[in-house]
């Protein structure tokens, strides 16, 4: 039986097969007044300009700093997506981002109690347990058994370089035939194992692995459907647009302008890779979006640091550099 307020995961593909926007998915950063509250004004600025170009947010994902949060932060800041996203037709997928797998399935529960009472969740993204030592097949499959026993659609996140334990393919394998909304894969291990060495047919991938779009696509050779890119904070509009120009088979507009991106991505990676604060991916989005959009907040981390004002500026350069304009 489906579980109440999510979708089934035939839907799920569904969505994705639908091509445009849909294909596009944001791990959304978190926005801070001075205070450290949540900027909820900062927040609806942010999916306003998503919302034509992307189909879905992921609350909160790495990128979102979702593993530096309490589950009562995670429950505050998608209590905010849940409330804002579907009004603009933005969906919504759940991050279970937290350190045991005891701690993921209490965060499971919480989100899930929020689908019962009517919020518009997509499904959930599911990550292995932070482990000093990588987890086992076992240990793992103990850790994913509980979500998706819900029911709900869910997507395994492929983060090794996190979470300190990569999915094997043989796990892949069993739980999707034991599972039905199992229904897909995000994949932001930067290697593609997973992708690349046969995952059953019906799952969605997903890449979350910055770097050139295009060869990547199955437009391009590759075997992702999708992508779920922290870049899409700072550029959804050229990646969406990237994405159009390979469903309407200009090639050589969409490798253009993915390596454009691509370059300003990797430029800003290197720029925040001397910070000891902060994560990369969080630190170069919203070193990029501040320079871009002047968001006032967007350079405040989950810690109450913000970013340098000299990181700002060379971001503004990197932006000048790759031809992206503000806005």
């Amino acid at each position: 039986m489906n579980a109440p307020g999510s979708v089934t995961g035939d839907a799920v593909a569904d969505f994705f097969a639908a091509g445009g926007r849909h294909r596009l998915w944001c791990p959304a950063l978190t926005f801070y007044t001075e205070d450290g509250s949540l900027d909820k004004e900062a927040f609806a600025r942010h999916l306003d300009r998503l919302a034509p170009h992307v189909g879905g947010i992921l609350v909160p994902g790495s990128t979102g700093e979702g593993w530096q949060m309490s589950e009562r932060e995670s429950l505050d800041v998608l209590r905010l997506a849940l409330k804002a996203a579907p009004a603009r037709g933005i969906r919504v997928l759940v991050g279970l981002l937290r350190p045991s797998a005891g701690e993921i399935a209490s965060f499971a529960r919480a989100a899930a109690d929020l689908a019962d009472e009517g919020s518009d969740i997509f499904g959930f993204t599911l990550a292995a347990p932070l482990a000093a030592e990588p987890m086992d097949e076992a240990a793992l499959e103990a850790a994913f058994r509980p979500v998706l026993e819900t029911g709900r659609p869910v997507f395994l996140y492929q983060l090794p370089q996190v979470t300190g334990s990569t999915i094997p393919a043989s796990l892949l394998r069993r739980l999707s035939e034991r599972f039905p909304n199992l229904a897909g894969l995000k994949d932001s291990s930067g290697e593609d194992a997973l992708a690349l060495g046969g995952t059953p047919e019906r799952l969605v991938l997903l890449r979350g692995a910055e770097g050139d779009v295009v060869p990547w696509s199955f437009e391009g050779g590759g075997p992702y459907r999708g992508f779920l890119l922290s870049s899409a904070n700072v550029f959804p509009a050229e990646l969406h647009a990237v994405l159009a120009d390979l469903e309407a088979g200009r090639l050589e507009e969409a490798t253009a302008l993915s390596g454009r991106v691509a370059a300003a991505v990797g430029d800003a990676f290197a720029l925040v890779a001397m910070l000891p604060f902060g994560n990369p991916f969080t630190n170069a989005n919203k070193a990029l979006l501040h320079a871009r959009f002047g968001e006032r907040g967007a350079a405040r981390l989950h810690d109450g640091r913000s970013l340098p004002p000299d990181v700002l500026a060379v971001a503004q350069q990197i932006l000048h550099r790759h031809g992206f304009a503000g806005a």
